[in-house]
C-alpha cells in the first residue's frame, strides 16, 4: 500500500484500488499511513465521486470521506454527518447499584 500510495498517486486505477484496499484494511494498518489512504481518496473525489463514496459506503467508511468540500451534500454524507453531529450528544445509560448488594473487591 505504502509504495502505490507513493507511486500512483495520480493514476485512477492505483487510486481506486488502494483507497478500497485501505478503507478494508483500515482497522488493522498502521495509523501513519491512514492519512496517506485520506489524501488518495482525496485526489480520487475530483473527478469519480460517485466511485470513491461507492467505496466508502461498501467498506463502511463514510466518516472518512464525508468532510470533503465536494462530497458534504451528498445524500449519505449528509447522513453521516447527521450521525456524527448526534453521537457525542447521546446519553450513555448508567445503571445505578442496587441497594443491598455487595461488591467484592
Amino acid at each position: 500500500l505504502e509504495n502505490a500510495v507513493r507511486l500512483g498517486p495520480w493514476e485512477p486505477e492505483v487510486q481506486f484500488t488502494v483507497t478500497d484496499l485501505g478503507f478494508a484494511m483500515w482497522d488493522e494498518m498502521p495509523p501513519a499511513l491512514r492519512p496517506q489512504i485520506v489524501d488518495l481518496a482525496k485526489n480520487l473525489q475530483r473527478r469519480h465521486t460517485d466511485k470513491l463514496v461507492s467505496i466508502a459506503e461498501r467498506r463502511g467508511r463514510l466518516a472518512q470521506v464525508c468532510g470533503f468540500e465536494k462530497l458534504v451534500k451528498l445524500p449519505a454524507c449528509v447522513a453521516q454527518n447527521a450521525l456524527t453531529k448526534l453521537a457525542p450528544v447521546l446519553p450513555i445509560p448508567v445503571v445505578p447499584a442496587q441497594a443491598g448488594t455487595q461488591s467484592t473487591p
